[in-house]
């Protein structure tokens, strides 16, 4: 009785669910809702604004445009037969050197689309032609062919370490051409053999270069990471950290948590050896390995450089010997790209149309209208050099000086430093502030 009183009761009331909302949020019926963009959009079906769908074509015509300079380069590569059709990428860990060398690879073999639908707004399954190319990773491999783990095995016998090494970047030098490009990302070290360095130098040899500190800190990220969240400052909402299950073992970690409420998610051992030893078979799903996580070199870990990017001891002695191999990249290297730059940090497919476009210059493909990739990346270390220096508001005049001089790098600069500050007529605190930058 009491549920056909309430229906009678509905029925017989003079308002409405949608009449008790308030009349701003009130819409008539069978009207669609925009959720973008005033006034409605152009897209109703997926509620996208003009703006926006505009912005997403900017976007996906600009990923296209990389893409198309990558398959450009490949085929002239292919046209030719005494180009070379191997790519080695080398530099320091936390260069980014595997997914900048994935999105290099990817815009060589890239097809366009025979009805000339852009990259990003191919659907899956719909029979757009697949991109082929061949990528070995020495590290990952070096990590499957030693009968133990690569840092047991380089502390035991860095000579046998460095052999397997070289015995993995023969196979690629040895891999027959198959029509596809062919890239090899070497591990940081492995340019010390000389007779990898022969291999390599068969081949278009491209350094991702970084700054050691900021090596440094990418690859000692773990304790970092504690350390920044304890600091964060209070913003008004609830902020959670989840730590690793070995992070306690650290004294200091102890105590930067034992500051906030500490929740232990218990589960029996057993049940944590049979979940992290689990690994899938076909048809069971897909498994996704850790990612984004940058290891430490080998020797570093072998040193203990692994974890604390606070030992400051470690981290002289780690830039050192960064220095060190940056000095041989330079004299082996073909093309140089920084990699630790504003856009390329975050997108690696912006410093993947940065290498095709040297590699265009480099091999002689370049067309005549394009700008200098050297003024490029001149322009983004003079940048970083001088926001360094904080004097960021001396940028244009800086470039003008460089044109004027000839200077075509960061060096030219630090050797004739007196001079630039006389040109930029700096203070005595900004020449300071230059001479420790430089």
């Amino acid at each position: 009785m009491a549920a056909v009183f309430l229906a009678a009761l509905l029925l017989r009331s003079p308002f409405s669910f949608t009449a008790l909302r308030s009349s701003a949020r009130a819409k008539p019926h069978g009207l669609t809702t925009m959720r973008l963009g005033p006034g409605g959009g152009s897209d109703p079906v997926n509620n996208v604004s003009p703006e926006m769908q505009a912005e997403g074509m900017k976007w996906a015509q600009k990923y296209e445009d990389v893409l198309l300079s990558g398959t450009s380069l490949w085929s002239m590569i292919k046209k030719n037969e005494k180009e070379p059709r191997k790519i080695y990428f080398i530099g320091t860990n936390g260069n980014g050197g595997k997914e900048i060398a994935e999105s290099v690879m990817d815009c060589l073999a890239y097809i366009p689309a025979p009805d000339g639908t852009f990259f990003l707004h191919r659907k899956p399954g719909v029979g757009n032609p697949k991109l082929q190319y061949g990528m070995v990773d020495t590290d990952a491999s070096l990590g499957e062919k030693s009968t133990i783990s690569p840092v047991d095995l380089f502390m035991d016998d860095e000579d046998k370490y460095r052999e397997l090494e070289y015995e993995i970047v023969k196979d690629f030098d040895s891999e027959e051409y198959k029509g596809f490009p062919m890239a090899c990302v070497l591990g940081e070290g492995a340019l010390l053999k000389e007779e990898t360095r022969e291999l390599v130098q068969k081949g278009i040899v491209v350094w991702l270069d970084v700054d050691p500190e900021h090596s440094w800190a990418k690859t000692q990220f773990r304790t970092r990471a504690g350390k920044e969240f304890d600091a964060e400052e209070y913003k008004g909402f609830p902020m959670g950290c989840v730590l690793g299950e070995g992070a306690l073992l650290k004294e200091k970690t102890r105590e930067l948590v034992q500051k906030g409420i500490v929740v232990w998610l218990d589960v029996d051992p057993q049940y944590s050896w049979a979940k992290t030893q689990f690994r899938s078979k076909a048809g069971g799903g897909i498994y996704l390995p850790k990612a984004g996580e940058v290891r430490p070199p080998v020797w570093a870990i072998a040193n203990g450089w692994d974890g604390d990017v606070d030992d400051t001891e470690g981290k002289l002695e780690y830039i050192e010997i960064v220095e060190e191999r940056r000095k041989l990249y330079e004299t082996l290297s073909d093309i140089r790209l920084r990699t630790d730059t504003p856009g390329i940090v975050e997108n690696s497919y912006w410093g993947a149309g940065k290498i095709v476009k040297a590699m265009k210059e480099y091999l002689g493909y370049a067309d005549a209208g394009d700008g200098s990739v050297e003024d490029e990346i001149l322009e983004t270390d003079l940048e970083k050099f001088l926001e360094g220096a904080r004097l960021s508001k001396y940028f244009k005049q800086a470039m003008a000086w460089c044109e004027e001089q000839g200077a075509a790098s960061i060096e030219d600069i630090v050797e004739n430093c007196d001079d630039f500050a006389e040109a930029m007529a700096l203070k005595p605190l900004e020449k300071k502030r230059l001479v420790k930058a430089a």
